[in-house]
């Protein structure tokens, strides 16, 4: 073990001294087994810039082992992807110089933590009373029923017969009831699922239906709608004040997820001042192959196979519409394209 480690370090600093230089984006974590373990991966390539045990997780630990990791590779870090912990917050800004991006897992687990097993116990509930109203519901019908098969051969059964109308009206009304609260549950756990979601599907610079830009004020309007969605069900479903808070919480988060989309458009525009190509070209360049590329790269992340297949076709579409014969981009040398 000790000489693999030994290994892994002397081809490191060999090949580190071949690449040439670059900027990437570090993906940093904590993990505890029991001891603390600091972790940053460089996501393009999955590579495992830091694992390393530490007795502390502050600023200056991080700064530390992020700078012996480094050291040997022609690297700048632009950009930072962890959670709000004011020590990775100041190691990525205030060291690094780095734009922090937060990881949206935090985000839905604020989100999720607040609303998912308090909407299912509400809903499990409302069905409870509604399956109890549905049956007391069919049982004082089949009671009616059973009368009408047969003429009451007694004063008895007739006024058994009066106190089953008698209840029929409320037994109705129960089960109205209970069904709209049921429908009402349910609706509330599909909207706060396709919220948490939401947040996800609408966190990019393109938009994963359609493969069209998305400046950083579309996807404020679109996540800002999805807060304001959960507000509104925390409300509706008078969840607890703990609930409420942890929807703040994640809303927090939501100026730095704004402040990314702005970070990508910025940098990607850097790169396009660069190249050497007219205006028209760098459109397409921009709008089609980057995001033909992007939602490929969504795609090869997406855990549901058929979903995958969609983006990979929209991927594919993007490209065969930048490659047409009457595109711009079509026209220009091989070497250039």
């Amino acid at each position: 073990e000790h000489f693999i480690g030994q290994f892994g370090q002397e081809e490191d600093r060999r090949l580190g001294q071949q690449m040439p230089k670059r900027n990437i984006t570090l993906c940093e974590d904590e993990t505890f087994h029991p001891d603390i373990c600091l972790v940053a991966i460089e996501p393009v390539s999955n590579f495992l810039i830091l694992e390393a045990y530490a007795e502390n997780r502050d600023a200056a630990t991080w700064n530390a082992n992020i700078d012996t990791a480094l050291d040997c590779f022609s690297v700048v870090v632009i950009q930072c992807v962890s959670d709000e912990a004011a020590a990775l917050l100041c190691h990525a800004q205030t060291h690094l110089g780095a734009h922090h991006s937060p990881d949206v897992f935090h985000v839905q687990y604020d989100v999720s933590k607040a609303t998912s097993l308090a909407l299912n116990r509400k809903n499990e509930k409302a069905k409870e009373a509604y399956e109890l109203a549905k049956v007391a519901h069919e049982e004082n019908q089949s009671k009616r029923e059973a009368f009408e098969e047969r003429w009451p051969c007694s004063i008895r059964e007739l006024e058994l017969e009066k106190e089953l109308l008698r209840k029929e009206p409320e037994l109705d009304k129960n089960l109205q009831e209970t069904r709209t609260r049921l429908e009402a549950t349910s609706d509330r756990m599909r909207r706060a699922r396709d919220a948490r979601c939401g947040i996800a599907n609408n966190y990019h610079p393109f938009d994963v239906s359609t493969g069209s830009p998305m400046e950083s004020s579309d996807v404020q309007n679109r996540l800002e709608q999805h807060f304001k969605t959960l507000h509104a069900i925390v409300d509706q479903a008078e969840l607890s004040l703990g609930a409420a808070n942890r929807i703040a919480k994640a809303e927090r988060v939501l100026p730095s997820m704004i402040a990314t989309i702005a970070f990508f458009w910025c940098t990607l525009k850097l790169i396009m001042e660069k190249l050497e190509c007219n205006d028209d070209v760098k459109l397409i360049w921009k709008n089609e192959l980057v995001a033909s590329y992007y939602i490929a790269r969504v795609a090869e992340r997406s855990q549901k196979a058929e979903e995958a297949k969609r983006l990979m076709d929209l991927s594919k579409s993007i490209i065969a519409r930048a490659r047409s014969p009457d595109s711009p981009f079509s026209k220009l040398p091989e070497s250039i394209q």
